[in-house]
């Protein structure tokens, strides 16, 4: 706050805004006052859930910056302030007519000029927001009818999840409240619009808000101990909205369409997976909330008297509100309950994971200074206040992510970062200069990895082995592999500029069709017998499926995966008919068996839709791209050359690729992960082998 003169902060201290009453339309007004935050850690110690409401308590204010294009103004202590519009309308919606509102705003609360105080501030993050009576949360103004869609997203969740199809998520759900979930409601208020209805695009909307998407309400939401949702004038517990991501895909997805950053419905199916993240995020954030309330730290009461300002509904309101303890039982960010808690019992429950955990789970979430994805989530990483993670905003991003990668490295499962990391991921346009050993969280991330889609064990047993050379340059990482393979061949399948979502089987049909043809120019691949003892194209498929089930701990037969792959190439054109003239050999074949023509045509779509499904998961996030080498055939990035190396670093699940430096001699960098098939269950590291050091930047 330009012009405004602050009062220096202990330690200890922080500073409330004291928001003046007044109507709607009125100028506002206020005061800040130093407090130390110790005595308000006392008394959050003494409670559970929502804090009593007392002369001194405080809430915390959760919102969007917004842009500066066109500045507002507060008059704090006779000094007119200047703010951004959207803390201009919610500091109006969040004002009371009849008495002062005590606040904490991160905006106003924090000297933002001064560089010392801005990081003291961050390591008080985790004290403040769990010493808040709740948190209020301004989700923006009305539009693009988000009131009717909250409404909507309550009455989806209430009648789906009831349903007898759903009987996990209502276990689930039940288990989280701690009673039954009602039955569902009837007549008129079971009525659910039609799918393709355009009250389902204002629900999507509505999810896509900036606010669902900022790094910095991670914390600010699962360490509060309430958390009021504000829309315009409408307000509602975060508890009445989150029920309704429970129920993604049980027992199908929600009727609400994906949409673009624009909120334009989705039509491209290359970013089909980054915006199933869009659906997913609000409820990871929940599920964590939950984890930490079970542990006794904070709980939401089942009633709750609100007060709104003159612009929130205009009054007190009850609200029967859903509890939020969850015993997690289903994956949240691609991670199981273990990884969200802690062995510690003596641990902060709110602070039960850790910074890396939560690095590479929270990927998808936006930052305006990127040097905030580290630093929003120290106030919940179980090890946030070391003092190798201090905020410091003199420093450059790089800087910054070189920082916390070298300490990073010396946590468990710290070789999951290598997972995320790579060259391959720079091909956005920015500047190949960032250490290949870390993953860049400035990027938007829309992939998933190979160690993500494959249960591999490509190092084995072995243990991660890294290093720092203290004669070397910061940026070079120290590892032991051995190297398997070059690249001698690539044979990339291009994505269409439009792949329709709706019509998924169709577009992999399509990729398969192409790779068939890319596959019958290689010489002697028809005849050519891998490494693993299979034909070639019996190897192509299990590299393109990942090796991967159709039931856990069940192979999928390879006469299936074959009989789908002629399935797919036998028609040029965009057909799945099993009754095409051009598929009566693979009928027959099967009517020989035994199998009446109904039965032939069932087995058919059956065996391509086993084959098209595998492909789909990885083909969405990864690009299709086989690498022939000298004995293996992978699945590598999109970005790989001919000449780069496939090796199996030593701890490691996935291979790697790896490319020799043009710019620093003896040194490689990472490209990305691969499925190398016969390599990823330890078969290239077996007893003996010698791992030889290889040096990374």
């Amino acid at each position: 706050m330009a012009g405004f003169d602050y009062t220096a902060l202990g330690e200890r201290d922080f500073r409330i805004l004291s928001l003046a009453p007044g109507k709607f339309d009125e100028p506002l007004k206020g005061e800040l006052i130093v407090r130390p935050i110790d005595p308000y850690i006392d008394e959050a110690s003494k409670h559970d859930g929502e804090l009593p409401e007392s002369a001194d308590s405080y809430e915390a204010v959760s919102y969007v910056w917004g842009s500066n294009d066109t500045p507002r103004s507060i008059t704090i202590s006779s000094t007119e302030v200047s703010i951004t519009e959207n803390l201009f309308t919610c500091l109006k919606r969040v004002r009371l007519q009849d008495r002062p509102r005590q606040l904490w705003v991160d905006a106003l609360c924090i000297n933002q000029a001064n560089a010392d105080e801005k990081q003291a501030q961050v390591m008080l993050m985790h004290d403040v927001y769990v010493s808040a009576r709740r948190t209020l949360a301004y989700l923006g103004e009305e539009a693009d009818g988000s009131s009717d869609a909250m409404d909507l997203i309550e009455r989806y969740w209430r009648v789906s999840i009831p349903n007898e199809l759903n009987a996990g998520a209502r276990a689930f759900l039940e288990d989280s409240l701690g009673k039954p979930v009602p039955d569902a409601p009837t007549g008129a208020e079971a009525e659910l619009p039609a799918e393709g209805d355009k009250r389902w695009l204002a629900v999507s909307r509505f999810w896509n808000r900036a606010w669902f998407k900022r790094v910095w309400i991670v914390q600010e939401f699962i360490l509060a101990r309430d958390v009021l949702m504000i829309c315009g004038e409408k307000t509602v517990s975060w508890a009445q909205l989150w029920p309704a991501t429970i129920a993604l895909e049980e027992p199908e997805s929600p009727p609400w369409p994906l949409i673009d950053e624009k909120g334009e419905e989705v039509e491209s199916a290359a970013d089909l997976m980054a915006n199933m993240a869009q659906r997913l995020r609000f409820y990871q954030l929940g599920a964590m909330r939950g984890n930490a309330q079970e542990d006794g730290c904070c709980g939401d009461d089942d009633e709750h008297d609100h007060e709104h300002g003159d612009g929130c509904c205009g009054g007190d309101d009850e609200h029967e509100h859903d509890h939020d303890g969850h015993d997690h039982g289903k994956e949240a960010a691609e991670g199981s309950e273990e990884e969200w808690e802690s062995e510690d019992e003596d641990e902060d429950p709110k602070r039960s994971t850790e910074l890396l955990s939560l690095l590479l789970s929270f990927r998808e979430v936006e930052a305006a200074d990127p040097r905030d994805y580290y630093f929003a989530l120290l106030g919940l990483a179980a090890d946030g206040d070391r003092e190798e993670f201090r905020p410091d905003y003199s420093e450059k991003f790089e800087e910054t992510a070189l920082r916390f990668g070298r300490t990073l490295f010396h946590e468990p499962f710290s070789e999951e970062l290598l997972d995320h990391a790579g060259i391959a991921e720079h091909l956005n346009g920015r500047a190949n200069k960032f250490p290949s050993w870390l993953p860049d969280f400035r990027r938007p991330w829309h992939r998933m990895t190979v160690a993500d889609a494959a249960e591999s064990e490509a190092a084995g047993e072995t243990d991660f082995d890294f290093g720092f050379d203290p004669n070397d340059d910061e940026d070079v990482l120290l590892l032991k592999g051995v190297k398997v393979d070059t690249i001698a061949q690539m044979s990339g399948v291009p994505r269409a500029a439009h792949l329709h979502a709706d019509r998924p089987s169709i577009w992999v049909k399509k990729d398969i069709l192409t790779l068939s043809k890319i596959l019958e120019k290689i010489p002697g691949f028809e005849k050519a017998t891998y490494s693993t003892g299979e034909s070639g194209l019996e190897a192509v498929l299990r590299t393109l499926t990942f090796f991967r089930a159709e039931a856990e701990e069940e192979e999928v037969p390879m006469a299936t995966l074959k009989l789908a792959y002629r399935f797919c190439t036998a028609v040029e054109e965009d057909d799945l008919d099993p009754e095409r003239a051009e598929r009566d050999v693979l009928r027959r074949e099967i009517e020989l068996a035994g199998r009446s023509a109904e039965e032939a045509n069932e087995a058919l779509v059956a065996a391509a839709q086993i084959l098209i499904n595998r492909v789909f998961t990885t083909r969405s996030a990864l690009d299709l791209v086989l690498a022939k080498g000298e004995k293996y055939v992978a699945m590598v990035p999109d970005g790989c050359e001919a000449g780069d190396e496939v090796w199996v670093m030593k701890g490691c699940n996935a291979p790697f690729v790896l490319r020799k430096s043009a710019e620093r001699e003896g040194l490689r960098r990472i490209v990305g992960t691969a499925y190398v098939h016969g390599i990823m269950d330890g078969e290239a590291v077996e007893e003996g082998v010698e791992f030889e050091p290889v040096s990374i930047h």
